[in-house]
């Protein structure tokens, strides 16, 4: 099968050879290649992972993005997620801005499926 560049240049370290993980996207082409998608695989596999963070109860690290009306935007296994401002600690917080750009330790708090919602705390 075929699978665009594209989806490899998060990935510059990726050389022919390495394995990855991919998923059926399409079973022909008009020219009867069989499409394979990447990303579609790695974004299953992170929903997969929070969910499992969510059902047991465990707590993930996620990456201060940026900063939102009412609170953050956290990348948690490559899936953005929600964490309130009054659940980045335990006494208000005057300048979010000095969480931005750290790792932190978070725990999945609220799944929507609907939406594809994640919010952490």
């Amino acid at each position: 099968g075929v699978i665009s560049l594209n989806e490899f240049r998060y990935n510059a370290d990726l050389k022919v050879g390495d394995k990855v993980e991919v998923l059926i996207d399409v079973r022909e082409d008009a020219t009867g290649q069989l499409i394979l998608s990447h990303r579609k695989a790695r974004t299953i596999k992170a929903w997969d992972r929070v969910n499992a963070a969510h059902d047991e109860g465990t707590v993930v690290n996620g990456f201060v993005k940026c900063r939102t009306k009412g609170g953050m935007i956290v990348d948690v296994f490559g899936i953005e997620a929600f964490l309130p401002g009054s659940q980045i600690d335990v006494k208000p917080i005057r300048d979010y801005d000095v969480y931005v750009g750290k790792t932190m330790e978070f725990k999945v708090v609220k799944i929507n499926h609907e939406f594809k919602n994640v919010v952490v705390s």
